[in-house]
């Protein structure tokens, strides 16, 4: 049995509230809400109102009523310079809330056998230096209560290399950041919130469940619930899909926060990025009691284990009218951050915010309240689907002929998707393929030979969606380019002057009546191309042939317009 220890409150935190201008566009349009107009203005209300007292640049919205989401939705502009609104899909930091998927991992271990409570840190962790002070276990790193110090002996540098050498999470290397610095208490005999402690607590986890803390993340948190974009940032991943920018606020204004030196050195304690759906669906989990096998497990981490401070074991407690409720929050560079829900009622509330430095709990009570006693309308949400869609091809279309000269591939955009694999080859069976990957929703083919035929298909990626989702290729198109040696001596007919021709060392090209040259090629009769040049919209342009072998030549001569194919003959 668990003894805890009970000690007196030794500090209170004050939130100082700054009235800020606030400037944000229109709520986007949620993609999930089982509300009804009236009680969605009135939550509509509430955010804005926040946003505009907070200086909260933009933020995603999650609401849960009796158990079952009943919102999602995102508010103001993940990036504001570009206009770009907030979703419920945006990504943000967690802060601290990365703290509540830790304690999770802990207290599964602790409830399989895998993990004791009271033991030295050291019999997993033997790397962690023995501290003078006494005795840190993994019940004290839960509920702050092992000394060490949040950020005052932090090794900026030790983090910047770790940031820069790494390419997965090593939570034993990244003790390197703060391993070497003094406690402030012993272990047990006091309070003090710490962030470093949690990554000494994810060290402990990878060795006792013999698993990368990554994975133990995903295989027993994210696969149970389900979650989309749960994980670790990686500085050298960035951006990723619908990513925020980060604000902050500096003294009456709302700035745009620098990038820093990332947070991959501190995973357990709050260097994850999720969304409002992610979230949401966490909170809900809780409510369920989905992730322990016994309902008490969770209860136990939710009781006082501070010593008067309401902090629990990765959960906080509170009070609002009277009735508790549990919640956690985050603050870091691009975040501030909160889930809250009352365990009677299972009405609950997560923000995701990207300006740093702003009150969330009190945002958060408020829209508690006014989800209270919400009647639910409409079908119960449906999770993001871990194979996308296959693309549909818009152009060229099927067995269209192709004018010569760059050909652009392009195709309908696939919810959650964020790269496209376009492959194009002269075989239905793709055996020589070109593949290319791009963000956007086409690709150019520059010059491809004329008078074949090509098909080509696109398939489409999210490298980070479920730690990796795709979908199926779409049906393969395909296109026939024009044969040059084919067209004659003027299609279509655009009175361009071509001289002199035949031509020696170099022709002449203008264009009358105002037109604007965009660019010229020089085709083989076989089709090669020669050369191409870009004009940058002129009325005249004269060509070199100096180099050239061939006799004939087809001159292709584009303009705002439209574009023609002349023979030109070269002089020996």
């Amino acid at each position: 049995m668990i003894s805890v220890d009970k000690y007196p409150l030794l500090c209170r935190r004050s939130i100082v509230l700054i009235l800020l201008i606030w400037i944000s566009g229109p709520p986007a349009e949620a993609q999930f809400s089982r509300l009804d107009q009236a009680r969605t203005e009135d939550i509509d209300d509430i955010v804005q109102s926040n946003m505009q007292s907070a200086g909260i640049v933009g933020c995603s919205v999650g609401l849960m009523r009796g158990g079952e989401i009943a919102l999602l939705k995102g508010y103001g502009f993940r990036d504001r310079t570009n206009g770009t609104p907030a979703t419920e899909h945006t990504i943000y930091r967690t802060g601290s809330v990365a703290k509540t998927f830790t304690a999770i991992l802990a207290m599964q271990l602790v409830e399989q056998e895998k993990l004791e409570l009271m033991e030295d840190v050291r019999v997993w962790v033997p790397e962690y230096p023995e501290k003078p002070e006494g005795m840190i276990t993994p019940y004290r790193l839960l509920c702050h209560r092992s000394g060490i110090r949040h950020y005052e002996e932090y090794d900026t540098a030790a983090a910047v290399y770790y940031e820069r050498d790494h390419y997965t999470y090593d939570p034993i290397t990244a003790l390197d950041v703060f391993k070497n610095g003094t406690l402030l208490f012993e272990p047990g005999t006091d309070f003090s919130y710490t962030t470093f402690g949690y990554n000494l607590l994810g060290a402990v986890i990878e060795r006792a469940g013999k698993q990368t803390f990554e994975q133990q993340l995903h295989e027993r948190i994210n696969t149970v619930l389900d979650l989309p974009y749960v994980q670790a940032e990686y500085q050298r991943l960035r951006p990723y899909p619908e990513e925020t920018k980060g604000y902050h606020r500096a003294g009456s204004l709302i700035v745009d926060t620098p990038e820093d030196i990332g947070i991959l050195f501190k995973v357990p304690g709050g260097g994850l990025l999720c969304t409002a759906v992610d979230l949401t669906l966490l909170m809900q989990g809780l409510a369920e009691y989905r992730l322990f096998d016994e309902t008490e497990v969770q209860e136990w981490m939710s009781i006082d284990h501070s010593g008067g401070n309401n902090f629990g074991l990765g959960i906080i407690t509170g009070t609002h009218r009277g009735r508790p409720y549990l919640w956690h929050a985050g603050g870091q560079q691009r975040t501030s951050t909160i889930w809250l829900y009352d365990p009677a009622t299972l009405d609950g509330v997560v923000i995701t915010s990207n300006t740093f430095g702003t009150a969330t709990r009190t945002f958060a009570l408020a829209l508690l309240d006014a989800i209270a006693e919400t009647e639910l309308d409409g079908p119960t949400y449906t999770h993001i689907p871990h194979t996308l869609e296959a693309p549909q091809l818009l152009s060229p279309e099927n067995d269209a002929e192709v004018q010569h000269g760059s050909i652009e591939l392009r195709w309908a955009t696939v919810p959650h998707a964020f790269t496209y694999i376009c492959e194009h080859a002269t075989d239905s069976l793709f055996s020589n393929s070109i593949r290319d990957t791009t963000y956007t929703t086409s690709v150019m083919l520059d010059n491809p030979q004329p008078g074949v035929r090509m098909y080509w298909r696109v398939h489409a990626r999210n490298e980070f969606l479920y730690s990796g989702s795709t979908g199926p290729y779409s049906e393969t198109s395909r296109f026939r380019t024009r044969t040059l040696s084919s067209i004659s001596d003027e299609t279509p007919k655009l009175p361009l002057s071509i001289y002199p021709n035949p031509a020696a060392g170099a022709v002449n090209i203008a264009a009358p009546d105002g037109r604007r040259i965009t660019s010229v090629e020089l085709h083989a009769l076989s089709g090669r191309l020669l050369l191409r040049r870009v004009v940058h919209q002129r009325t005249h342009t004269t060509l070199s042939l100096t180099g050239l072998c061939d006799r004939l030549l087809l001159l292709s001569i584009h303009t705002d317009d439209g574009a023609t194919t002349r023979r030109t003959i070269m002089q020996r």
